[in-house]
């Protein structure tokens, strides 16, 4: 089978746009769950929070690292991993308060 790999920086502007603006939506993204684990850890409360809800979410984000690691996908590794982190820091305040 024959692979076909686009050069890296693309030559194409706005290819090469899309790679940088999505390595910053990967970074960044993902802060948005910063508010909930906080919420968790300040007032020590996760009423309404689904302990299934928050420990599906954490495993199905494993895949996506795994994913990312053999296609070497730089924004789904940093995406998911720290999509992951946080999942699982609200996950265990499910645990430890729950």
């Amino acid at each position: 089978m024959h692979l076909k790999k686009e050069i890296y920086p693309h030559p194409n502007k706005w290819v090469r746009f899309l790679d940088n603006f999505l390595l910053v939506v990967a970074v960044f993204g993902p802060l948005v769950l910063i508010p909930q684990v906080l919420k968790v850890y300040t007032t020590q409360n996760v009423v309404g929070l689904s302990l299934f809800t928050w420990l599906f979410m954490t495993a199905g984000s494993v895949p996506w690292v795994i994913y990312g690691m053999v296609h070497k996908e730089k924004p789904i590794i940093i995406a998911y991993s720290l999509i992951f982190v946080f999942h699982a820091l609200v996950l265990a305040g499910i645990f430890i308060y729950g």
